[in-house]
């Protein structure tokens, strides 16, 4: 008998993982996307403040 339950509930385990991971699709992707688009924005920042320190330098040299 605990072997019927076993195998009856294996489908419904398998269901209800696969039913999370749907509906956790579309959040992941949102999340995934604001991830890239602050990395793009902190290698901007990060490049205006070097070139910012390489114009100092410069003009500290002249």
């Amino acid at each position: 008998m605990n072997w019927m339950l076993i195998v009856l509930m294996l489908p419904l385990a398998a269901l209800l993982y696969w039913a999370g991971f749907y509906a956790t699709k579309d959040m992941r992707i949102k999340k995934n996307a604001m991830r890239l688009e602050q990395a793009k924005k902190n290698l901007e920042q990060q490049r205006l403040e070097q070139e910012k320190a390489q114009d100092k330098a410069s003009e500290d040299k002249e």
